[in-house]
Order: C-alpha cells, then sequence, then structure tokens
C-alpha cells in the first residue's frame, strides 16, 4: 500500500469495524481482532480460519483390502464381458498421443471405448507393457498416474481390481517383484473379449491373489494422521509497538508530469555563504547560445566552416540514380523526399560551420608531429592546460553554487509564512496562525511531510 494511504490502528481500526459482520470473511475478522488486540495491548486475539475444504471423490482417501481376500465366482459373473485390447509398445510423442485420445475418452476397469481395463493397468504396475514418454521411464508410475483417471464411482467402493491395483501403485518394490503373475497371452495375441468363469482374466486374478496374501506383511498402505486442529488464539508480543505509522511515511505526489518546455528567465540574485544566487541575464544568454561563454571560451574555440577545415562541400543530389525503376506514385514520393532531404542536409552542413579548438587545426597538428620541439606546439599545449583549469575552476564554483542553491530552494519551499517571529504583523488571524504553527509542529513531529528538490 502507498505510503501516503496508511492508516493509524484507530483509523483501520474505525473503518473494519463499519464492515457488516455477515461479509466478513477470515482476513478481515483477523485483522480487526489483531488491532483491536495491539490497541487495548492484549496478550492473545482471538483467531478466525476459512472453511475447511471439503475433498470430494479423492482416489486416496479410500483402503482398500479387498484383494486379500479370496474372490468368489459371484465376482467374476459379474464381469459377463471384460475387454482388452493391448496396446503396442510405445515410446515418445506416440505416447503423449495415445494418452490424449485415452483420456479423451475415458478409462474403466471392465475395457470402455478404448478396450483397455484393468489388464491394461496391471502390465504396467507389473513392467509388462513398455510404453513410455521417455525411454528412461518407469511404466508403473505411468500405471500409476492413470488408474486415477477412472470413474469415482469405481475408485471410491471396495473393489477387488481397484485394490489389487492399489497394492501395486502404493508398493513399487512388490510390482516389480520377479515372482508376480503376469498375464498370458495366447501365441501372443492379446485382443479379445473374456467371457465366463474359466479365462486369462479370472486365472490372473485367482493367482495374484494367493501371491499377494502371501506378501500382506510386507504392503503398505495410504497414511491417515491426525486431523490438525490449530489453536483459535494467536499470542501478540505487547513489549512491541504495532502502531508506529507516523505521517513521515506519506510524501508529495505531482499530479501531472507532463511539460513541453520550461522557461528560464531572469531573477533577483542574493549572496549567501559568499556565492551570489540567482540567475542574471547574461546567464540566461549563455544558456541560450554559448553555456561556456563565461569563461571567454571564444579564445580557445572558433567556428570554421567547411572550407576553413579544408572540407570539400557536399553534393546535393543523391550519391545514386533510381531513376529507372522510379514507376509507381509511391516509388517517386519516396525519391522525391530522400533528394530533399539530401538537398537539405547539404545545404546545412555547407552554410553551417562547427567550433574547432583553436591551434589545432589539421595543417597545425601535422605541423607539431613533423616538429615536435617548435615553440608553436609549446602554445598549443599552454592553451590546453589554461583551459582545462579555467573548466576545472568553474566546475568547483558550479558544485558549491548547486549546493548551496539547492539548500535553500528547499528551505524556500517549505517555508511555512506567518509564523515566525521576526514578522509578527503578517495580517492572519489568531486561528490562521494556529493552523500554521500546528502544520508546523507536525513536521517537527514527522506527522507531515517536506517538499524535497526533485518534485521542483
Amino acid at each position: 500500500m502507498a505510503a501516503v494511504c496508511r492508516l493509524s490502528s484507530t483509523e483501520e481500526q474505525y473503518l473494519l469495524s463499519q464492515i457488516p459482520i455477515s461479509e466478513r470473511d477470515h482476513r478481515i475478522t483477523n485483522r480487526l481482532n489483531f488491532v483491536d488486540a495491539a490497541t487495548h495491548k492484549q496478550k492473545t486475539m482471538p483467531v478466525a480460519f476459512p472453511p475447511r475444504f471439503v475433498i470430494k471423490d479423492e482416489f486416496d482417501s479410500v483402503t482398500d483390502k479387498s484383494a486379500l481376500s479370496p474372490a468368489s465366482d459371484s465376482f467374476f459373473s459379474k464381469f459377463t464381458a471384460v475387454s482388452y485390447k493391448r496396446p503396442q509398445e510405445l515410446v515418445g510423442t506416440q505416447t503423449i498421443n495415445a494418452l490424449n485420445k485415452w483420456i479423451e475418452n475415458g478409462f474403466n476397469l471392465s475395457g470402455g471405448k478404448d478396450e483397455l481395463g484393468f489388464l491394461f493397468f496391471y502390465e504396467l504396475m507389473t513392467s509388462s507393457l513398455p510404453i513410455k514418454i521417455l525411454p528412461s521411464d518407469d511404466p508403473h508410475l505411468l500405471g500409476s498416474m492413470l488408474i486415477r483417471f477412472l470413474p469415482a464411482k469405481e475408485h471410491q467402493e471396495q473393489n477387488l481390481l481397484l485394490s489389487i491395483l492399489r497394492i501395486l501403485a502404493l508398493n513399487p518394490a512388490v510390482a516389480r517383484n520377479f515372482s508376480v503373475p503376469k498375464v498370458q497371452a495366447n501365441k501372443g495375441v492379446m485382443n479379445m473379449f473374456f467371457k465366463g468363469l474359466d479365462n486369462i482374466f479370472s486365472r490372473l486374478i485367482k493367482q495374484v491373489q494367493p501371491w499377494l496374501m502371501k506378501l500382506e506383511k510386507e504392503l503398505q498402505w495410504p497414511y491417515f494422521g491426525k486431523t490438525f486442529i490449530p489453536s483459535n488464539t494467536a499470542t501478540i508480543n505487547i513489549e512491541v509497538s504495532y502502531d508506529t505509522f507516523t505521517r513521515f511515511l506519506a510524501v508529495p505526489r505531482v499530479t501531472n508530469y507532463s511539460c513541453k518546455q520550461r522557461e528560464l528567465r531572469e531573477s533577483i540574485s542574493f549572496n549567501i555563504g559568499g556565492v551570489t544566487i540567482g540567475t542574471s541575464k547574461s546567464d540566461v544568454r549563455a544558456f541560450a547560445t554559448w553555456p561556456l561563454s563565461p569563461l571567454t571560451i571564444q579564445n580557445y574555440v572558433s567556428m570554421q566552416n567547411r572550407q576553413q577545415q579544408g572540407l570539400p562541400e557536399i553534393d546535393p543530389s543523391l550519391p545514386f540514380d533510381v531513376a529507372s525503376y522510379v514507376k509507381t506514385h509511391v516509388s517517386k514520393s519516396m525519391a522525391d523526399r530522400m533528394q530533399k532531404d539530401a538537398a537539405a542536409y547539404a545545404e546545412k552542413e555547407n552554410k553551417g560551420a562547427s567550433s574547432k579548438l583553436k591551434m589545432f587545426t589539421k595543417s597545425e597538428i601535422m605541423g607539431y608531429v613533423a616538429n615536435p620541439n617548435s615553440d608553436a606546439l609549446t602554445k598549443a599545449i599552454t592553451q590546453v592546460e589554461t583551459l582545462l583549469t579555467a573548466m576545472m575552476n568553474a566546475h568547483q564554483a558550479d558544485i558549491k553554487y548547486i549546493t548551496i542553491a539547492i539548500e535553500n530552494v528547499v528551505k524556500a519551499a517549505n517555508f511555512v509564512p506567518g509564523i515566525s517571529s521576526k514578522n509578527p504583523n503578517s495580517g492572519l488571524d489568531e486561528g490562521q496562525i494556529l493552523s500554521r504553527l500546528a502544520f508546523a509542529l507536525q513536521r517537527v513531529s514527522l506527522r507531515e511531510p517536506k517538499i524535497w528538490f526533485e518534485f521542483m
């Protein structure tokens, strides 16, 4: 929250209490309780909690041990037709495409639209069916994930088939056991319906159950610990002051930063600390034309045109001819614009002048190189050293000026008129004077801000 919008504990307490009780959630309630407790220096505060999230049809919320009890013939009679169409071995994008299709069509234990069912999951769990996304993947993990896509009506009830799959998912070491019963296909064919009480499906179940019963002591089951019940109170450290807010955190704001230009005018000058603060006519002229003119820069720099610099005039025509290619209105417009730009640039450069350091023309520099012991080079070096000294002195004077000027401009901006004992006849009535005095005192106590230089 922006500092200017922060509230004291009293203000926050009042605003929170205006919210109807029926519309307060646990966060509003807890904040109000905290502010109340902190205001009254209470060691504890009541805590409200959001409603506990209710998990519905969670796969792991069921512990199913029905696989450890022998299945009767009546169980198999429920599966009048169990289909299984064994997929081919898949890896990479083929696996991704197949998974998207299977999940969209839906799974169920008896086969479903894609004719997968229990045997599909069982073969994945026991790593008998190598379907992987990455070559290094374990099919057991994929099977453990896919059984969670079964319909809730199947995995929320005690179910022998799903009980077997749950045990294999929770016990990967058991699923990888070399003695785990495997699905026996007739000559490798696995695309059929299983009907009746004696088929591959029923024989597998009758083998798996006794095998799991022998390993019952090694099996792990989902852990359901005690439900955590949080305390309905919280402790507050009353030795800490929670209401430390002061208005010094509030800052002034600029509501409009748009400014196309600023005018620099002559101002009244006055002396502070031996420095003349203000803007004279010559200062304004220097800023508008040649900022270094106070250094008599014309003694060091001269304005030279291209001819004085030994440079040829710039040709106003384009350096290339595209007339034979200009056939459309758009291309003609572009060519005309480029020609006008080239002519305007040539005119500006040919008639203009640029500042050059005196005694350092190209011919003079060549002379210094040819005769390094000449008096002319000594004068040139002295000229540059004198200019550098003048610029360094001007820089130090500017730093001193800026330091003093900013300090006093900020003081002037934060000045509260009408409360100085040196000017008692301010024309203000007693109420106005008291109001201004209160404002000044609030600044001293850091409850009102001061403007700083960046806002000017």
